[in-house]
C-alpha cells in the first residue's frame, strides 16, 4: 500500500491539496486554519471523517482564512424549532410575571420540569404551563449551552415547543438526576430592563450550576459509541463543532463546575475524559485535546482569567451581534456587566477597557485583521474586538494603565528633533555616534494604505540595540500637545525597525532623520 510522504507537510502545495480533500469531504473551508493549527496530522485525520456539522449547505459562503459565518443571522427573526420535523406540539412558556418578580429581586430563577408533561390543547391556551422557582442554596440545577440557529433560540415571552422541554428534561436527569434547569430561551425576557438584569446574572447562573449541558446539532448527529471509542475523534468533533466557534458559549463552558456533551444516543462528561490524560495523549489529537481540556476542565482553567487567555479563547469565535462581545467576555475577567449594558458601539468597548484597568503594554503590538483598532480618542491603541486578533498574545505583566486619555506605560521612545513632519515611508532613523542606524517602515495592514503621514516618535517595548535585535516592532506616534507630563501621543500605526550599518545609507534616496532615545513614561491615545 502506498504511503504519504510526510516530508512536505505544511508546504503551500500540500496545503492546497489538503484543503481540496477537506472541502470535497464536506468540511467548512474556514476550519482549515484551525485544523492545521492543531497539526497537519490532525487535519489529515479530519479527511477520514464526515464533517461534524451535517448541514453542509449553510457553509457555502464560508472562506479559508475567515471565520465561519454559517449561523450568523438576525437573532430577532429566529424561531424555535421542534425536535423533529412534522411535530405539531404547542409552544409553552413560564409565567412572565414570576420571571420579572424573581429578576427584580435579584434572584436566580429556575424552570422546574419535575411534573412537566406534554400539555393538552386547553393547557396550551392557558400559556403558563411551566413552573418557575427561585434558586436557593443546596438546589442542584443544570444550565444549557446551545447554538441559537439550531432551534432553541427564543425568549421568555415566545417560549419553546413542548417537545424541546421534554428533551431538555431528559438531558438534565441523565447528567445530574435533576429536573431543575436554566436556559436563556426561557429565562431571559425580551423586555429591555429585565433583559439587562438577566444577562448580568448569567455568570452567577453558570458558575453555581451543577453542570452545563452542551447542545450542538452536529454533535447530536454523531453516535456516542463511535466517538468514545476514539478520543481523537471526540476532540475532533468538539473542536470543529459550530458550538465551539460561538462567542456566548465561551463563558457557558468556562464558568460551570462540570460540562456534558449530548450526542445522538447518549451524553458524555468532558471532565471524565479530560482527567484521563493517558487515554487521549495521542500524536493525532494532542494539541486539540490540551486546548479543549484547558478550556473546559475546572482543574486547568482559571477564572477570573488573564487578558492573554481571553484573547486566545475568543480569537476564533464569532457572534451574530458583535455589540454583545463585551457582555459575553466581561464575566471571564471578573468585570461587572451592568455598566456595559446601557452603552453601545465603541463607547461600550471603551468602558470595557477602563474596567479591565491594567493590561500588558504589548497590547499595542498585537496583530489585527483589517486595521481593526478603535477610532475613539484615548483608545486608538486598543483592539476593537478580541475576535479580530490574528496573532501576538497579550501575555506578560499587566504593566500598562488604561485611562480616559489613553494607555499609560513606560516605553523605549525614539523622538525626532523636528516635530509635526509628514514623512515618506520607509525612512532612516539616524543615531549620531552609533555603529548602526535604523530603517523604519510601516507594518503592512496596520493602517489605511498611504505613503506619507506624520510621525513624531516611535515607541518600542525595549531598547533594540541593548537587546542586540536587528529587527524589532514598534508603533509610530503623533504628539498631541507639547509640555504635558507625561507626554501625550496619538497611536498612528505599527512599524518595523531594521538595523543597518552606517555606510549602507550612502547613495540611497531615502529620507533620514536624527533621533534621541530614552525610556519614557507616556500616554498613547
Amino acid at each position: 500500500m502506498a504511503t504519504r510522504d510526510l516530508t512536505f507537510i505544511g508546504t503551500k502545495a500540500n496545503d492546497t491539496e489538503l484543503l481540496s480533500r477537506l472541502t470535497e469531504r464536506g468540511w467548512c473551508p474556514s476550519l482549515f486554519d484551525l485544523l492545521t493549527f492543531y497539526s497537519h496530522l490532525f487535519a489529515e485525520y479530519a479527511c477520514l471523517h464526515d464533517p461534524t456539522d451535517p448541514i453542509r449547505e449553510r457553509h457555502e459562503n464560508c472562506r479559508v482564512g475567515e471565520k465561519c459565518i454559517a449561523v450568523n443571522m438576525d437573532t430577532s427573526k429566529m424561531k424555535a424549532k421542534h425536535v423533529r420535523d412534522g411535530c405539531g406540539c404547542p409552544f409553552v412558556w413560564p409565567p412572565l410575571h414570576e420571571i420579572l418578580r424573581i429578576l427584580g429581586q435579584g434572584g436566580i430563577l429556575l424552570i422546574d420540569l419535575t411534573t412537566f408533561t406534554m400539555p393538552t390543547t386547553v393547557e396550551a391556551i392557558q400559556k403558563d404551563t411551566l413552573a418557575v422557582i427561585e434558586s436557593s442554596q443546596g438546589l442542584d440545577y443544570v444550565t444549557f449551552s446551545h447554538v441559537w440557529a439550531d432551534g432553541l433560540g427564543s425568549d421568555t415571552e415566545r417560549g419553546l415547543p413542548a417537545c424541546q422541554l421534554l428533551a431538555l428534561r431528559d438531558h438534565a436527569f441523565s447528567a445530574k438526576e435533576t429536573y431543575l434547569i436554566w436556559i436563556d430561551a426561557l429565562c431571559i425576557p425580551s423586555e429591555s430592563v429585565y433583559r439587562k438584569i438577566a444577562i448580568e446574572q448569567m455568570s452567577n447562573v453558570y458558575s453555581h450550576s451543577a453542570a452545563t449541558i452542551i447542545l450542538d446539532a452536529g454533535l447530536q448527529s454523531k453516535d456516542l459509541p463511535e466517538v468514545t471509542s476514539s478520543h481523537s475523534e471526540l476532540f475532533l468533533r468538539i473542536a470543529t463543532s459550530v458550538w465551539n466557534h460561538r462567542l456566548w458559549t465561551l463563558q457557558e463552558c468556562v464558568l460551570p463546575r462540570q460540562n456534558y456533551v449530548v450526542f445522538k444516543n447518549g451524553i458524555c462528561s468532558i471532565d471524565d475524559v479530560a482527567e484521563d490524560h493517558s487515554e487521549y495523549a495521542s500524536l493525532i489529537a494532542t494539541r486539540a485535546s490540551l486546548s479543549i481540556s484547558h478550556l473546559m476542565y475546572p482543574k486547568t482553567r482559571h477564572v477570573p482569567a488573564q487578558i492573554a487567555a481571553l484573547h486566545t479563547w475568543a480569537a476564533r469565535r464569532d457572534c451574530s451581534r458583535p455589540s454583545d462581545e463585551t457582555l459575553a467576555l466581561a464575566p471571564l475577567l471578573g468585570i461587572p456587566v451592568l455598566p456595559l449594558t446601557s452603552l453601545q458601539g465603541e463607547e461600550r468597548m471603551a468602558k470595557f477597557w477602563l474596567l479591565v484597568s491594567r493590561v500588558p503594554k504589548n497590547v499595542v503590538l498585537v496583530e489585527l485583521k483589517a486595521c481593526n483598532r478603535m477610532a475613539k480618542p484615548g483608545f486608538m491603541w486598543a483592539p476593537k474586538s478580541f475576535m479580530s486578533i490574528a496573532a501576538g498574545m497579550m501575555d506578560g505583566p499587566s504593566d500598562a494603565l488604561v485611562t480616559g486619555q489613553g494607555l499609560r506605560a513606560e516605553f523605549f521612545v525614539h523622538t525626532f528633533g523636528e516635530m509635526g513632519v509628514v514623512r515618506d515611508w520607509p525612512f532612516a532613523c539616524l543615531n549620531p555616534g552609533a555603529d548602526f542606524h535604523t530603517l523604519a517602515q510601516v507594518k503592512e495592514g496596520t493602517r489605511q494604505e498611504r505613503q506619507s503621514f506624520q510621525c513624531d516618535a516611535i515607541a518600542c517595548l525595549g531598547d533594540p540595540e541593548a537587546q542586540l535585535q536587528r529587527t524589532t516592532a514598534g508603533i509610530a506616534l503623533v504628539a498631541v500637545s507639547e509640555g504635558d507630563t507625561p507626554p501625550l501621543y496619538r497611536f498612528e500605526c505599527q512599524v518595523f525597525m531594521t538595523s543597518f550599518p552606517v555606510d549602507w545609507i550612502k547613495g540611497k534616496s531615502i529620507d533620514a532623520y536624527t533621533y534621541d532615545s530614552q525610556w519614557m513614561d507616556i500616554i498613547i491615545s
